[in-house]
């Protein structure tokens, strides 16, 4: 009887973690300024781009949002984290300087987990 409750328990919470996995692509997922608005504003906006100017002080995380394709110019570097929409998360150093290309839509979450603020320009593509 032990053994028979246990596999039906095992079976349910299986069942419960298939589900929550299967639905966290159907998650709707906000747009970064709406999602965190102390950390963008816009500079400008039009029917082509959209320009935002954002600001991420040292130990503080953005909630999961999304941007599309478009490029970041990183005014003030430094250690991040970057979580996906799944919860994976790589590690990496920005520095001042840097220009990053995003080709596609992307949803994720951004912790500085530096002892600096973390500062970009970026131009989303409409």
């Amino acid at each position: 009887m032990m053994k028979t409750f246990s596999v039906f328990l095992a079976g349910t919470l299986a069942g419960i973690a298939i589900t929550a996995f299967a639905e966290l692509p159907k998650r709707k997922i906000g747009d970064a300024v709406r999602v965190s608005p102390r950390l963008y504003s816009v500079r400008l906006e039009n029917e082509r781009v959209r320009v935002l100017d954002y600001h991420l002080a040292p130990g503080q995380t953005e909630q999961l949002h999304k941007h599309p394709a478009g490029v970041a110019y990183i005014i003030s570097g430094g250690k991040i984290k970057d979580i996906g929409v799944t919860g994976e998360a790589s590690e990496g150093t920005l520095a001042a300087g840097d220009v990053h290309w995003r080709d596609k839509d992307v949803a994720h979450a951004v912790q500085n987990v530096g002892e600096t603020e973390l500062r970009a320009l970026i131009v989303e593509l409409k």
